[in-house]
């Protein structure tokens, strides 16, 4: 059994998450930049912010695994920091999916009534 304390991995987690979490910034970034002219086209720009936002959920639940269950003395507020972030991205990417799946509707020329929430159920005639 090897006991011996290795501190170059205690560093190696928290610079990979680092690492993927600026990636998934920079893309963000890039996918921000997009000025869809159609209802596709911001359904497609939606569906890529959503990916980006549940990459970056995964890559907080990494560092939050670590900070649990790694057997250097890591004070479990990072912990409870990388379970809020992670949630947070989570609900950004339910968010950017759901505005998905509204466009998509407009695109198809769906009643979006759900949408704006008149509750009619698509009967009011507002335009997709």
């Amino acid at each position: 059994m090897n006991t011996k304390v290795d501190r170059q991995a205690a560093r190696t987690v928290p610079q990979m998450v680092t690492a993927g979490l600026n990636r998934c910034t920079d893309a963000r970034a890039v996918v921000g930049e997009l000025r869809p002219t159609t209802h596709l086209g911001q359904a497609i720009r939606c569906e890529r912010m959503a990916a980006l936002a549940e990459r970056e959920a995964r890559w907080w639940t990494v560092l939050e695994r670590w900070t649990y269950l790694s057997q250097w003395e890591v004070p479990t507020v990072y912990g409870r920091a990388a379970i809020v972030a992670a949630n947070t991205a989570r609900d950004r990417a339910r968010l950017y999916s759901d505005l998905a799946t509204d466009w998509r509707k407009r695109a198809a020329g769906q009643p979006v009534c759900d949408v704006i929430g008149c509750g009619c159920g698509g009967t009011c005639g507002v335009a997709a």
